[in-house]
Parts: C-alpha cells; structure tokens; sequence
C-alpha cells in the first residue's frame, strides 16, 4: 500500500502480489495524482483494476477524472452518494462518458487484490442518501471503511468517518480481534476522528495520517496525534514524511516513507493476541481476484443495469443469436438472502467461470478487442537519390521496403528505413 503525499486529502494505492491495482481515492489535484502515479506505474501498463472512491468530497475525488482519461479502468466502486463539487460533476460526466463498470459497496461487499482479501465495514447498507443533505459530516459518516487481510497482517482504512461512527463499529463487532498493523487514520487526523475507545480496540502499531502542509484545517489536530501516541502506534504522516509505502508479503511488514525519516520493520504479530493463519479453512477462500476475476463483485439492487437476453443451455435448438453489442452488458444475477453480483455471461463461458480477464477478453482493455485502422491508401514513397523504393516512409504512403513489405506502419507515423549504405 502506497498513501500518496497528495497535499490535503486522500489518494491510496494498493498493489497485489501478482500485479492487481486498485486506486481507493484521487486527492485534491488531479495533476499531481497524475505525477505520483506515473513515477509507480509503467508507462506499457497504464492499467488500474478498480478504482474505488470512499466519498465525494474534492479532496477525495477531484483527481479522479483526470485518471480515467489516462488510465484503463474497467471497474468504478463507490458508496452511491452524488456530491455536489465540480471535481464530482467532471468525475461523473467522465464515468459515463467511458462507461465503466459501476460497483456500489455497502458494509459485508469483499473483493479480492491477488492474496489479499478486502471487506467492506462501513457504511450500512440501505444508510447512504443520494444527495446528502449537507455537504460535511453526513458525508464523511458514510465513507467506505476497507479492511485489508493479507496472511497474518492487517491493513484498516478509515476513510473519512468522524466520532459518531465509531462507537457503532466498536460495538457491532465488525473490527474483530485481530489487531491492526497498519491504520490510515479517518478524517486526516482531524479532531473529531479516531477516538480513544475506537483506537483501544483495534490496537494499530503503525498510522498513517495523510494531510497537506500548513492546511487550513490544522490537520492532523494535536490532541488526535496524542491519542495515536497513547496506544503505542508510530505515527507517520504525509505532510512530513512524503509518501508512506507499506510493504508485507503476509508475515514480514516494513514501511517506509520518502521524507527522509528513517525506514522501519513492523514487529512481527503474536500468535497468543489472535492473529489469524492462513489456510484451506479462510474465511476469504472463495472471494473472487480484483484482477483476472471480477464476475463476483457485489453491486446493489437498485442500481440500474441493461440486462442481456435470457440465457439458454448450450446445444439447444432455441438458444437466440448474441450480437457483439450484449457482450458487454452486465447480467443482474439475484437469489434470496445471497449477494447481488454483476457478470458478463458470454465470456464467464468461455473463460469458465472467469468474465473478465485482463489481457484477451475484457471488452475495453483486450487488445484483441481493438481493430487497428488501415492506412490510407498512397503512393509508395520514392528514395532520395534515385535508391531503392521504402527507404523513408510518408504519411498516408504504404511502406515497400524490404524489411516492411506487406507491415505499413502506423498511419501517421515515420517507419524506419529498410538498409542503409
């Protein structure tokens, strides 16, 4: 987990063992989430699996626009509250200009980032209002609240929740006995987030506060920095120490941070204070991958959907004819007391059992999926001094060369030339 140093806000992102990405927020300015981003990401894999936006605030979605216009992003989480900022508004006409999958998340919704499993804890589902009716603490009290599992370490994301919310967390038992390794702090560490009976109970080693420098908030408040201290927690924050990354691969834990605070391991956890193994009786061995399988992501039943033509055994004289259209369409899939997920029928068939899978049959990232246009039709580009045909290339003119005979380049572009000499 990388807690980018994105000035006043939030901006998180969480990486698998196997490549998985998943974005939890896009900070205040989507230039700078822009640079942090591209510093970690290659530029040959511009790709995040889902992004997942905790609240509407501008602090928490203005840079998110901006990112789905330069990044693939197949699959949009969020708790289903429209904001009322301009950084909302821009992130919205893009959503459903690209058309992404749209994931709404409510407390008991798990998705899987390679060996890590994730679950929602808050908010409840049904609690969350459309267009809240003030802007401040009905939004942060309905933020998404992620708890990540990986082997025996723990990672809690706290969003933006205030003190209200903690008292209903600690005492409906979703935190657990599991202590946590890893906090970033709720609120950026404002003076209302993160009391002491909610910090009592989760016991973290290390948080993470991010927040900008000299905010106008005075965030992150002194009187929480001293609560984190009073449980034994390390504090860092993003305003001091720049980028924190949290790295474990299910045992061993280490952070470490780009201000130039020292690097530090986490000790490892005590088999005696409850920390859970891993093995064939998890609680997460079913939860379908954030990557490679996304057929099993909970979406919420009064989410619109287009639903495709009823399904039909394979074999059979009266299974209709799909068009490539439907291919795309998601599929509500409902049974009493059970989950409501989103599949993509035809490739859960093909791929058997997996609807999406990144690199051939995803309908927007599969290369496969995209035709390359042909090359205007031109004259072959005849060579300087009166040398063999192809040794440059024109826009608009099919490449002869010897070593691109029948492979123009792209329309447009400069081919190489086929020999020198």
């Amino acid at each position: 987990m990388t807690v980018l140093d994105i000035g006043q806000g939030d901006s998180m992102l969480l990486e698998g063992d196997r490549g998985s990405r998943i974005l939890v927020d896009g900070g205040p300015d989507p230039d700078r989430l822009a640079t942090l981003l591209d510093e970690r990401i290659p530029a040959w894999d511009r790709r995040i699996d889902v992004v997942v936006l905790t609240h509407p605030h501008e602090d928490h979605v203005a840079g998110l626009a901006l990112l789905l216009q330069r990044y693939r992003v197949p699959v949009v989480a969020e708790p289903g509250m429209i904001g009322s900022g301009p950084g909302d508004r821009e992130f919205r006409a893009v959503t459903a200009r690209l058309a992404p999958q749209r994931v709404v998340l409510a407390a008991g919704d798990r998705l899987r980032l390679d060996g890590a499993a994730i679950t929602i804890l808050w908010p409840r589902p049904g609690e969350v209002p459309v267009r809240p009716p003030d802007g401040g603490t009905s939004v942060n009290n309905v933020s998404i609240v992620m708890d990540i599992r990986y082997g025996a370490r723990r990672l809690l994301l706290a969003g933006d929740m205030e003190e209200e919310v903690d008292p209903a967390l600690v005492a409906g038992g979703a935190l657990g006995d599991m202590p946590v390794d890893v906090l970033k702090v709720a609120h950026h560490g404002s003076r209302t987030a993160s009391t002491a009976t909610f910090l009592a109970s989760i016991a973290p080693r290390v948080a993470v506060v991010s927040a900008g420098r000299d905010n106008p908030y005075g965030h992150p408040a002194p009187e929480t920095v001293e609560r984190l201290n009073d449980t034994g927690a390390r504090v860092l924050r993003t305003d001091v120490d720049g980028t924190v990354t949290v790295s474990t691969d299910g045992r061993d834990l280490s952070v470490s941070t780009t201000g130039g605070r020292a690097s530090a391991s986490v000790p490892g956890p005590d088999a005696s204070r409850g920390i859970i193994a891993t093995g064939g009786g998890s609680p997460y061995a079913g939860v379908p991958w954030a990557s490679g399988l996304l057929c099993s992501v909970p979406i919420r039943p009064d989410d619109p959907l287009p639903s495709p033509e009823p399904r039909v055994a394979r074999g059979t004289q009266d299974q209709p004819r799909r068009s490539a259209s439907a291919m795309g369409r998601t599929k509500l899939v409902r049974a009493a007391g059970d989950d409501v997920t989103a599949a993509i029928s035809d490739l859960r068939d093909r791929q058997g059992g997996a609807c999406y899978d990144r690199p051939r049959a995803h309908p927007l990232t599969a290369r496969s999926a995209r035709r390359p246009r042909r090359p205007a039709a031109g004259r072959p580009a005849r060579a300087p001094f009166g040398g063999r045909r192809g040794d440059r290339y024109l826009p608009g003119c099919m490449h002869r060369g010897a070593r691109h005979q029948d492979r123009p380049s792209a329309d447009g572009e400069r081919g190489p030339p086929a020999r020198h000499g």
